[in-house]
Protein backbone atom coordinates (compact mmCIF):
# COMPACT_ATOMS: atom_id res chain seq x y z
CA UNK A 1 0.00 0.00 0.00
CA UNK A 2 3.33 2.22 0.51
CA UNK A 3 4.08 1.58 -2.44
CA UNK A 4 1.34 2.04 -4.11
CA UNK A 5 0.56 5.26 -2.98
CA UNK A 6 4.32 6.72 -3.50
CA UNK A 7 4.19 5.62 -6.54
CA UNK A 8 0.67 7.59 -7.61
CA UNK A 9 1.86 10.34 -5.63
CA UNK A 10 2.37 13.77 -8.37
CA UNK A 11 4.20 15.66 -5.63
CA UNK A 12 7.23 12.99 -5.53
CA UNK A 13 6.90 12.45 -9.33
CA UNK A 14 8.46 9.19 -9.53
CA UNK A 15 9.04 8.13 -13.36
CA UNK A 16 10.89 4.93 -13.01
CA UNK A 17 11.16 1.69 -10.32
CA UNK A 18 11.56 -1.72 -9.48
CA UNK A 19 9.86 -4.73 -8.01
CA UNK A 20 9.79 -8.00 -8.11
CA UNK A 21 6.89 -9.70 -9.47
CA UNK A 22 5.76 -10.55 -5.68
CA UNK A 23 5.51 -6.57 -4.95
CA UNK A 24 3.77 -6.05 -8.14
CA UNK A 25 1.12 -8.75 -7.27
CA UNK A 26 0.84 -6.94 -3.34
CA UNK A 27 0.08 -3.92 -5.42
CA UNK A 28 -2.71 -5.27 -7.20
CA UNK A 29 -4.34 -6.23 -4.57
CA UNK A 30 -4.72 -3.08 -2.66
CA UNK A 31 -7.86 -1.88 -2.59
CA UNK A 32 -6.69 1.51 -4.24
CA UNK A 33 -4.87 0.33 -6.93
CA UNK A 34 -7.93 0.83 -9.67
CA UNK A 35 -8.20 4.06 -8.67
CA UNK A 36 -4.08 4.70 -8.49
CA UNK A 37 -3.35 7.45 -11.00
CA UNK A 38 0.57 6.41 -12.41
CA UNK A 39 0.13 8.18 -15.76
CA UNK A 40 3.38 10.06 -14.93
CA UNK A 41 5.15 6.35 -14.43
CA UNK A 42 7.08 6.04 -17.81
CA UNK A 43 8.54 1.97 -16.57
CA UNK A 44 7.77 -0.25 -13.72
CA UNK A 45 11.02 -2.69 -14.45
CA UNK A 46 10.81 -6.55 -13.18
CA UNK A 47 13.10 -9.08 -12.48
CA UNK A 48 14.61 -11.84 -10.12
CA UNK A 49 11.47 -14.31 -10.38
CA UNK A 50 9.09 -15.51 -13.33
CA UNK A 51 6.11 -12.46 -14.39
CA UNK A 52 2.70 -14.29 -14.57
CA UNK A 53 0.89 -12.39 -17.30
CA UNK A 54 -2.25 -11.45 -15.60
CA UNK A 55 0.15 -9.00 -13.63
CA UNK A 56 1.80 -7.69 -16.89
CA UNK A 57 -2.03 -7.37 -18.67
CA UNK A 58 -2.87 -5.52 -15.46
CA UNK A 59 -0.76 -2.76 -15.58
CA UNK A 60 -0.57 -1.92 -18.90
CA UNK A 61 -4.23 -1.89 -18.64
CA UNK A 62 -3.80 0.94 -16.63
CA UNK A 63 -1.77 2.47 -18.92
CA UNK A 64 1.74 1.57 -17.29
CA UNK A 65 4.40 -0.03 -18.98
CA UNK A 66 5.97 -2.82 -16.96
CA UNK A 67 9.05 -4.26 -18.78
CA UNK A 68 10.58 -7.91 -17.61
CA UNK A 69 14.23 -8.45 -17.59
CA UNK A 70 16.67 -11.02 -16.76
CA UNK A 71 19.96 -10.56 -14.77
CA UNK A 72 22.41 -12.01 -12.02
CA UNK A 73 24.95 -11.01 -9.45
CA UNK A 74 27.68 -12.55 -11.58
CA UNK A 75 26.96 -10.45 -14.72
CA UNK A 76 24.50 -7.53 -14.30
CA UNK A 77 21.46 -6.76 -15.61
CA UNK A 78 21.67 -8.53 -19.01
CA UNK A 79 18.28 -8.63 -20.93
CA UNK A 80 15.12 -6.24 -21.00
CA UNK A 81 11.74 -5.58 -22.90
CA UNK A 82 11.94 -2.47 -25.12
CA UNK A 83 9.69 0.05 -23.18
CA UNK A 84 6.78 -0.45 -25.90
CA UNK A 85 3.33 -1.29 -24.48
CA UNK A 86 2.69 -2.75 -28.07
CA UNK A 87 5.81 -4.97 -27.91
CA UNK A 88 5.84 -6.01 -24.51
CA UNK A 89 1.56 -7.27 -25.52
CA UNK A 90 2.73 -8.94 -28.22
CA UNK A 91 6.01 -10.64 -26.69
CA UNK A 92 4.23 -11.06 -23.07
CA UNK A 93 6.11 -13.88 -21.35
CA UNK A 94 9.88 -12.54 -22.83
CA UNK A 95 12.60 -11.46 -20.70
CA UNK A 96 13.78 -9.55 -23.74
CA UNK A 97 16.86 -8.61 -26.01
CA UNK A 98 20.08 -8.61 -24.92
CA UNK A 99 21.62 -5.23 -23.39
CA UNK A 100 24.31 -3.94 -26.33
CA UNK A 101 27.16 -4.73 -24.48
CA UNK A 102 25.92 -8.28 -23.98
CA UNK A 103 26.45 -11.37 -25.91
CA UNK A 104 24.70 -14.52 -25.53
CA UNK A 105 24.26 -17.41 -26.41
CA UNK A 106 21.77 -20.26 -26.00
CA UNK A 107 23.80 -23.81 -25.80
CA UNK A 108 22.80 -27.41 -25.32
CA UNK A 109 24.35 -30.09 -23.50
CA UNK A 110 26.23 -31.43 -25.95
CA UNK A 111 28.05 -27.80 -26.29
CA UNK A 112 26.52 -26.60 -29.75
CA UNK A 113 24.51 -23.62 -29.61
CA UNK A 114 20.27 -24.62 -30.37
CA UNK A 115 18.11 -23.87 -33.35
CA UNK A 116 15.71 -20.56 -32.66
CA UNK A 117 12.71 -22.23 -30.71
CA UNK A 118 14.75 -25.00 -28.86
CA UNK A 119 15.81 -24.98 -25.40
CA UNK A 120 19.53 -24.47 -24.26
CA UNK A 121 21.45 -22.93 -21.37
CA UNK A 122 21.58 -19.28 -21.10
CA UNK A 123 25.83 -18.39 -21.87
CA UNK A 124 26.62 -14.89 -21.08
CA UNK A 125 30.15 -12.88 -22.38
CA UNK A 126 31.02 -8.69 -22.04
CA UNK A 127 32.85 -6.35 -19.81
CA UNK A 128 29.51 -6.48 -16.97
CA UNK A 129 30.69 -10.61 -16.25
CA UNK A 130 32.04 -11.09 -12.99
CA UNK A 131 36.37 -12.33 -13.27
CA UNK A 132 35.13 -15.10 -10.93
CA UNK A 133 34.32 -15.76 -7.01
CA UNK A 134 36.35 -14.78 -4.60
CA UNK A 135 38.51 -17.18 -3.29
CA UNK A 136 36.39 -19.89 -5.11
CA UNK A 137 38.37 -21.34 -8.05
CA UNK A 138 36.60 -24.22 -8.55
CA UNK A 139 33.39 -22.42 -8.33
CA UNK A 140 35.06 -20.24 -11.24
CA UNK A 141 36.01 -23.08 -13.08
CA UNK A 142 32.71 -24.68 -12.95
CA UNK A 143 30.48 -21.31 -13.88
CA UNK A 144 33.33 -19.65 -16.58
CA UNK A 145 34.38 -21.67 -19.69
CA UNK A 146 37.99 -21.12 -20.73
CA UNK A 147 36.99 -18.30 -24.04
CA UNK A 148 34.90 -16.64 -20.60
CA UNK A 149 31.69 -17.54 -20.74
CA UNK A 150 29.30 -17.72 -18.11
CA UNK A 151 27.06 -20.64 -18.14
CA UNK A 152 24.09 -19.15 -15.77
CA UNK A 153 22.34 -22.58 -15.22
CA UNK A 154 19.23 -21.08 -16.84
CA UNK A 155 17.37 -22.39 -19.75
CA UNK A 156 15.51 -20.09 -22.26
CA UNK A 157 14.80 -20.24 -26.46
CA UNK A 158 15.31 -17.28 -28.97
CA UNK A 159 12.46 -16.21 -30.96
CA UNK A 160 13.07 -15.53 -34.80
CA UNK A 161 12.80 -11.99 -33.77
CA UNK A 162 15.34 -12.54 -31.21
CA UNK A 163 13.66 -12.47 -28.21
CA UNK A 164 14.49 -14.16 -25.46
CA UNK A 165 12.14 -16.37 -23.46
CA UNK A 166 13.55 -17.79 -19.64
CA UNK A 167 12.07 -21.20 -19.49
CA UNK A 168 13.40 -22.34 -15.90
CA UNK A 169 16.65 -22.94 -13.96
CA UNK A 170 18.07 -25.79 -15.38
CA UNK A 171 18.23 -27.66 -12.09
CA UNK A 172 14.33 -27.58 -11.58
CA UNK A 173 13.83 -29.39 -14.56
CA UNK A 174 12.59 -32.71 -13.77
CA UNK A 175 11.83 -35.28 -16.12
CA UNK A 176 8.91 -37.89 -16.06
CA UNK A 177 8.45 -40.84 -18.11
CA UNK A 178 11.64 -39.78 -20.06
CA UNK A 179 9.85 -36.49 -20.94
CA UNK A 180 11.24 -33.12 -19.41
CA UNK A 181 9.14 -30.87 -17.48
CA UNK A 182 9.75 -27.05 -16.97
CA UNK A 183 7.97 -26.48 -13.26
CA UNK A 184 7.38 -22.61 -14.68
CA UNK A 185 5.56 -23.40 -17.61
CA UNK A 186 3.12 -25.14 -15.34
CA UNK A 187 3.11 -22.64 -13.08
CA UNK A 188 2.34 -20.18 -15.64
CA UNK A 189 -0.85 -22.39 -16.79
CA UNK A 190 -1.75 -22.91 -13.55
CA UNK A 191 -1.80 -18.60 -12.36
CA UNK A 192 -3.57 -18.06 -15.77
CA UNK A 193 -5.90 -20.75 -15.11
CA UNK A 194 -6.97 -19.95 -11.54
CA UNK A 195 -7.67 -17.56 -8.87
CA UNK A 196 -4.41 -18.20 -6.95
CA UNK A 197 -1.29 -16.27 -8.16
CA UNK A 198 0.93 -18.12 -4.86
CA UNK A 199 2.05 -21.61 -7.19
CA UNK A 200 5.04 -23.09 -7.06
CA UNK A 201 5.79 -26.49 -8.59
CA UNK A 202 8.41 -28.87 -7.87
CA UNK A 203 9.30 -32.49 -8.92
CA UNK A 204 9.71 -35.04 -6.50
CA UNK A 205 11.00 -38.62 -7.06
CA UNK A 206 8.57 -40.94 -8.45
CA UNK A 207 8.58 -44.96 -8.51
CA UNK A 208 7.04 -45.38 -11.37
CA UNK A 209 7.90 -42.38 -13.20
CA UNK A 210 11.08 -41.70 -12.25
CA UNK A 211 9.92 -38.02 -11.42
CA UNK A 212 6.64 -36.36 -11.69
CA UNK A 213 5.38 -33.09 -10.18
CA UNK A 214 3.99 -31.37 -7.04
CA UNK A 215 1.77 -28.57 -6.73
CA UNK A 216 2.22 -26.21 -4.19
CA UNK A 217 -0.60 -23.32 -3.61
CA UNK A 218 -0.69 -20.81 -1.07
CA UNK A 219 -3.71 -17.88 -0.52
CA UNK A 220 -6.55 -19.90 -2.45
CA UNK A 221 -9.76 -21.54 -1.68
CA UNK A 222 -9.52 -24.14 -4.25
CA UNK A 223 -9.46 -28.13 -4.25
CA UNK A 224 -7.21 -30.47 -5.42
CA UNK A 225 -9.63 -31.45 -8.16
CA UNK A 226 -9.76 -28.11 -9.46
CA UNK A 227 -6.40 -27.48 -9.75
CA UNK A 228 -5.97 -30.80 -11.64
CA UNK A 229 -8.64 -30.03 -14.03
CA UNK A 230 -7.20 -26.61 -14.37
CA UNK A 231 -4.32 -28.75 -16.77
CA UNK A 232 -7.14 -30.32 -19.18
CA UNK A 233 -6.84 -28.99 -22.57
CA UNK A 234 -3.74 -26.76 -21.23
CA UNK A 235 -0.92 -28.80 -20.78
CA UNK A 236 0.24 -32.34 -22.33
CA UNK A 237 -0.77 -35.06 -19.68
CA UNK A 238 2.69 -36.04 -18.68
CA UNK A 239 3.33 -32.22 -17.79
CA UNK A 240 0.12 -32.54 -15.08
CA UNK A 241 1.12 -32.42 -11.57
CA UNK A 242 0.18 -35.91 -9.60
CA UNK A 243 0.34 -34.66 -6.35
CA UNK A 244 -1.47 -30.88 -4.89
CA UNK A 245 -0.30 -29.32 -1.70
CA UNK A 246 -1.98 -25.96 0.31
CA UNK A 247 0.24 -24.44 2.46
CA UNK A 248 -0.06 -20.82 4.19
CA UNK A 249 2.71 -19.08 2.19
CA UNK A 250 5.78 -20.30 -0.21
CA UNK A 251 8.73 -19.96 0.93
CA UNK A 252 10.71 -17.02 -0.33
CA UNK A 253 13.96 -15.38 -0.09
CA UNK A 254 14.59 -12.57 1.26
CA UNK A 255 14.39 -10.95 -2.84
CA UNK A 256 11.34 -12.63 -3.45
CA UNK A 257 12.04 -16.19 -5.29
CA UNK A 258 10.82 -19.36 -4.25
CA UNK A 259 12.62 -21.70 -2.03
CA UNK A 260 11.72 -24.96 -4.37
CA UNK A 261 14.19 -26.68 -2.00
CA UNK A 262 12.27 -25.99 0.83
CA UNK A 263 9.18 -27.10 -0.97
CA UNK A 264 10.75 -30.69 -1.81
CA UNK A 265 12.09 -30.72 1.32
CA UNK A 266 8.63 -30.48 2.87
CA UNK A 267 7.20 -32.94 0.70
CA UNK A 268 9.92 -35.80 1.39
CA UNK A 269 9.56 -34.89 4.62
CA UNK A 270 5.42 -36.10 4.62
CA UNK A 271 6.20 -39.08 2.49
CA UNK A 272 8.26 -40.14 5.08
CA UNK A 273 5.72 -39.74 7.82
CA UNK A 274 3.05 -41.63 5.77
CA UNK A 275 2.51 -44.95 7.06
CA UNK A 276 3.09 -47.33 3.28
CA UNK A 277 -0.06 -48.52 2.39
Amino acid sequence: GVTLSRLADKALGVTHSFCVPQMAQAMMAEPGFEGADLSHLKALFSGGAPLPRPITEAFLAKGVILANGYGMTEAGSTLCMPLDAAVIAAKMDSAGLPSPTVMLRLVGPDGVDVQDGEVGEVWLSGPSLMPGYWNQPEATDKALTVDGWLKTGDAARRDPDGFIFIVDRWKDMYITGGENVYPAEVEAVLIAALDAPEIAVVGVPDARWGETGVAFIAGASLTEAAVLAACDGRLARYKHPRHVRFIEALPRTASGKIQKDVLRRLFAAEMESTPAS
